[in-house]
């Protein structure tokens, strides 16, 4: 049996996986904050590194690559993207 969100997953059958790099923000300085927002994960600070946007195979995500959910910063994720594809 499915769970409940399972049954609403619509990309569960894509082949590939959107990614987002993270880089940790004491590994460099990115002053193009509106590509590049900062997200908290366990109390340390990431950069969400859209400029390196790109796909993967989905069969070779393992469970141990997810480190986190950052739901939270949906918003600032969706604008960076954004920012990018319509250069704004």
């Amino acid at each position: 049996m499915m769970n409940f969100l399972g049954a609403f997953d619509v990309y569960r059958n894509f082949s590939t996986r959107l990614i987002v790099p993270l880089t940790s923000t004491g590994e460099m300085e990115l002053t193009r904050k509106r590509i590049t927002p900062v997200v908290d994960i366990n109390g340390d600070k990431y950069y969400v590194f859209t400029p390196a946007i790109t796909f993967l195979d989905a069969n070779k995500i393992k469970k141990k690559d997810f480190i986190c959910n950052v739901v939270i910063s949906r918003g600032e994720i969706l604008s960076a993207i954004d920012a990018i594809i319509t250069n704004a």
